[in-house]
């Protein structure tokens, strides 16, 4: 039976990470205000919410990656019963569960958070394995973005990890996308050296190689 993390308020006075340089404790990692937010376990009643946040982000996370039509193109109701059967949370009954590419890792062993505002709306979601610390999947809504909400959600990550008592997380990026790899060095992580090309993913990708590099973070306090 999977322990349940403690909710985790984090805001520009509480962070998780190691400041980065160049950076004030007040700012993220490219110069905006931080938002204040709640990064607690999902629960069922979150699956809409990750979906619709999912759909929002994908035309500018994946833009010259896949073809534009891949990535408008998607059934909110195919996301919505991919999101809750990645989660543990699938009805058998619906139609839109099946004959798709399942997860990467079955529901049993993955941890999965969102960060919420002020307002209660969520912001962001990841999924990781507890076990592995690899961060399977990290989207922040377009809105939220460049405003700490990817820096909560990665600090958690590295709580529950630690709390596991691992010694290193690691997440795959894809390589073209030079904003998450600049997100990601700049809280500390490093390409480890390890490179693949991955035909999964979200819809906008299945079947495609995309190259990805695999970052790593050292969880050790010194």
């Amino acid at each position: 039976m999977r322990t349940r993390p403690k909710n985790r308020v984090f805001n520009a006075a509480s962070t998780t990470s190691p400041p980065v340089p160049g950076t004030s404790d007040d700012v993220d990692d490219y110069g905006h205000g931080r938002m204040n937010v709640e990064v607690r376990s999902t629960t069922r009643d979150d699956v809409r919410a990750i979906a619709d946040m999912q759909l929002a982000s994908w035309p500018s996370e994946y833009d010259g990656i896949a073809p534009r039509e891949r990535i408008v193109n998607q059934s909110v109701e195919r996301r919505v019963a991919a999101v809750a059967r990645q989660l543990g949370y699938a009805d058998k009954d619906d139609p839109n569960a099946s004959g798709r590419p399942g997860p990467v890792e079955s529901p049993e062993s993955i941890e999965s958070f969102v960060a919420v505002d002020d307002r209660h709306f969520v912001v962001g979601h990841a999924v990781i394995t507890r076990a592995g610390g690899e961060l399977v999947s990290l989207v922040v809504h377009p809105e939220a973005r460049t405003q700490g909400v990817g820096r909560a959600l990665v600090g958690h990550a590295e709580h529950v990890w630690r709390d596991a008592g691992l010694s290193t997380g690691t997440a795959w990026v894809i390589q073209a996308n030079a904003n998450a790899c600049r997100f990601y060095e700049a809280l500390g992580w490093a390409a480890d050296g390890a490179e693949r090309l991955h035909r999964g993913g979200p819809p906008p990708l299945f079947g495609l190689a995309v190259p990805e590099r695999r970052y790593a973070r050292s969880l050790i306090r010194r």
